[in-house]
């Protein structure tokens, strides 16, 4: 059974051309209508037949796009019986019938929108019989009527030209449709590419997110172990020392409390780091500021100079144990974020100027050149990258009371993060 394909219908109904076109026949057959009742010498059964046939020819017409296989048979036929009709008319002169223009519009449907090679072929080998046979060739004479091997000629290089550009039609609605099915793949490909990055981020986000709560635990959990333990061992000798162990227990275990009740509150919708230095190397320890001069060497071993003002680190681990877990995870995740958009989608060349200053607020200011192709704010989006990255941030940053600030100016990316300290949330650590 054959199934119909877009290029079988073009059409779902017949259009304006359509309606003109089957109007127009229809006043040609009302012509035949008015040969029939008064056929002036024209025998009524001919002129009968050429008046049925008109009309079968009309209501075909309609359809010659809607169902150009079933429209163009029947006008075939049609025109066939037609030409039968003349033939055997002659030598009487019935005279020729626009409906011979039909003929081309059979050639032209037949090629371009029905389906396989052979009713293309059909279409031709159609064509050149119909302008063999055509009543078109009947050339009158003194004598009668003779056979014009010159309309034959110009007939079959009509019904080829027709044929060749149907042909050439084919081919474009073919080239068309391979286009709009390549576009489809693309971007279903690509849709299964962001979908494959979303889960492996989800999955390097929950890698991350179980190291950093180890980290913020590891330490907590063994001087609890370590000051329990002292504290059962001088819970009778000495009761002071025990006194001081169980106090030290409930202020480590109250200070790890609430660093993994912030760090469960903040990351339940935090993305992940896009970081390819963090992907070939071990995490670092969450929130150690110390661990900074370590990631910025990481970045110029991957080709990205890193220069600007970072603290010393005597500084750094001042700052390691005031400022709160969150503080610190925020600062080395946005430093690391917007080192990595430095070396994918900025000049290495160029690298990246920094400063660091933890103060209050904390302020963290990284400026890169970008690529010759990324040097306007339209090309934000292919600095940024998929979103999971700065845009996780800047959510993790604005539950801090902070912001993160990005812009593009003059061929260079600018990234500003603050957070403040006297965040309530904050004081709560």
């Amino acid at each position: 059974m054959h199934r119909h394909s877009v290029a079988d219908s073009p059409a779902q109904r017949p259009g304006l051309g359509d309606a003109l076109l089957a109007a127009s026949c229809g006043l040609v057959s009302l012509a035949y209508v008015g040969i029939a009742l008064r056929p002036d010498g024209t025998p009524r059964t001919i002129a009968l037949t050429q008046m049925l046939l008109s009309f079968g020819l009309t209501g075909a017409a309609l359809f010659w796009r809607v169902r150009p296989r079933a429209a163009g048979c029947v006008i075939a036929a049609l025109l066939a019986g037609w030409a039968a009709v003349f033939w055997a008319a002659m030598p009487l002169n019935t005279g020729l019938t626009p409906y011979l223009l039909l003929a081309g519009f059979v050639v032209y449907a037949w090629t371009r929108w029905v389906p396989g090679r052979r009713w293309e072929a059909v279409a031709g080998v159609l064509g050149l019989l119909g302008a063999v046979v055509s009543p078109g060739n009947a050339l009158p004479t003194t004598a009668g009527f003779r056979y014009d091997l010159v309309a034959v000629a110009l007939q079959c290089l009509i019904l080829a030209f027709v044929w060749l550009l149907a042909r050439h039609h084919r081919a474009r609605d073919a080239a068309t449709a391979r286009a709009r099915k390549e576009g489809e793949e693309r971007r279903e490909a690509a849709e299964r590419e962001r979908e494959h990055r979303v889960k492996a981020a989800a999955q390097a986000e929950r890698q991350r997110i179980a190291t950093e709560i180890h980290d913020v635990l590891a330490h907590s959990l063994t001087l609890i172990h370590a000051r329990s333990t002292a504290g059962l061992i001088t819970l009778d000798a000495d009761p002071s020392s025990a006194r001081d162990a169980l106090n030290d227990v409930r202020a480590t275990a109250s200070e790890a409390l609430s660093g993994v009740r912030s760090l469960v509150g903040t990351l339940a919708g935090a993305g992940t780091s896009t970081s390819p230095i963090a992907a070939e190397e071990a995490p670092a320890p969450a929130g150690d500021l110390r661990d900074i001069p370590t990631l910025l060497d990481r970045f110029r071993a991957s080709g990205l100079p890193v220069r600007g003002r970072i603290p010393a680190l005597p500084e750094l681990t001042t700052a390691q144990e005031h400022l709160p877990v969150l503080v610190r995870l925020a600062v080395l995740r946005v430093l690391e974020e917007a080192l990595t958009n430095a070396l994918r989608h900025g000049d290495p060349a160029a690298g990246a100027d920094l400063v660091l200053a933890l103060d209050d607020p904390v302020r963290l200011e990284v400026r890169n050149r970008l690529r010759d192709d990324l040097d306007s704010p339209t090309d934000a989006p292919a600095v940024v990258g998929t979103g999971t990255g700065l845009t996780s941030l800047t959510a993790r940053l604005s539950d801090l009371g902070g912001a993160l600030q990005t812009a593009i100016s003059g061929g260079h990316f600018e990234l500003t993060a603050t957070i403040p300290l006297h965040n309530s949330l904050l004081r709560e650590l």
